[in-house]
């Protein structure tokens, strides 16, 4: 928990009862932080679903770089 909070910027919201998103609940660990790292596993489930391993296969070409890219998606590179 304190990993995911010294190396990211948490948001978490009640829509229901905070639609307009104003009570940011993520800065009451104390009372949250079971929601927050429930709500943190579905995000990496969705991005490993996904995304798979990063490897920034999905940043542009740039000049000196070697972003190495799976035959699968490699005719995606512009």
């Amino acid at each position: 928990m304190e990993q995911l909070f010294a190396n990211n910027d948490l948001e978490l919201f009640d829509v229901s009862n905070d639609s307009l998103e104003m009570n940011n609940l993520a800065v009451n660990k104390g009372q949250y932080g079971e929601i927050i790292e429930m709500m943190n596993g579905k995000l990496n489930l969705l991005i490993e679903q996904e995304v798979g391993d990063d490897v920034g296969q999905m940043l542009p070409s740039i000049e000196g770089t070697d972003w190495p890219l799976p035959p699968s998606i490699a005719n995606l590179r512009m």
